[in-house]
């Protein structure tokens, strides 16, 4: 926050200044697809000496419609509700579904003039920004308001003061942390969403976009005052007394409530 802006002698100066951005994340994550996962989940069994994972009636499956249970795979065990697994997922889509395109719009509006003893600055300033997790509680505003002024009492006595107020609400998700970890934990060909549309949960791994969409909102809310006075005596050529006196306080609060995740531990092609 610049606080040293001055105003000039003259009739008052209207400035307005507005930037829009998009922020995306400089980085993803890149699950291998359900081929990939297969094929290298076999090699590793292999190489250890162990039965395979897959058999080929999944590999048949990759691209189809097909469902087939977890307990058809090479080491058998009992048909569970949450163990269907699906293979004409798209790629990386879990990762699709979490990250997105975030919107940044930064607003400025500065009056400035002054006269023969006088100059003064005034002005309001608004950030809003989206951030790049698919979630209502992935934001920041930011509302700030300024007023620098500076009055010339003699010749050789000048008053001048720096003056803002800092507003800062920032929110986020509090199941973010957990979210980005499924993303890792889950296999490519786990259901996103159950055949009704509700997200599904594959024997214990938690849907990402479940814990995002049942999220509570972490409100971080700070405020910031800032303000100096100065005051300057010539006293003579070359010599100058100055006194400052200044407040800068910082207020911070944070409140984290407790969420209720909904997901759904059944799937079966006939819901």
């Amino acid at each position: 926050l610049v606080t040293t802006k001055k105003g000039r002698k003259g009739a008052p100066k209207v400035t307005y200044d507005f930037s829009y951005a998009l922020n995306t994340p400089t980085s993803e994550i890149v699950k291998l697809n359900t081929l990939e996962f297969m094929q290298i989940s076999n090699e590793a069994r292999a190489n250890d000496g162990d039965p395979i994972y897959w058999g080929q009636n999944f590999f048949d499956a990759v691209g189809t419609d097909q469902v087939l249970n977890f307990a058809e795979w090479e080491l058998g065990g009992g048909i569970r509700a949450d163990s269907w697994l699906t293979f004409n997922n798209p790629e990386n889509e879990l990762v699709n579904a979490v990250f997105e395109t975030g919107i940044r719009q930064n607003h400025n509006l500065g009056i400035s003039g002054g006269g023969d003893n006088s100059n003064y600055y005034f002005s309001l300033g608004y950030l809003n920004e989206d951030g790049v997790i698919n979630t209502k509680f992935d934001t920041y505003k930011r509302y700030n308001v300024r007023l620098n002024y500076t009055f010339n009492v003699t010749n050789k006595i000048k008053l001048s003061t720096q003056n803002s107020l800092e507003i800062g609400d920032r929110s986020r998700n509090t199941e973010l942390g957990s979210a980005l970890s499924q993303i890792e934990a889950n296999i490519p060909f786990i259901p996103f969403r159950r055949p009704d549309g509700e997200y599904y949960r594959f024997r214990g791994y938690t849907n990402p976009m479940a814990l995002l969409d049942g999220g509570s909102e972490e409100s971080y809310l700070a405020n910031r005052i800032i303000s100096n006075y100065q005051i300057d005596y010539d006293i003579i050529d070359g010599l100058k007394l100055t006194a400052n006196a200044g407040i800068n306080n910082r207020d911070i609060r944070v409140s984290t409530p407790r969420a209720t995740i909904d997901e759904f531990n059944t799937y079966s092609p006939e819901l």
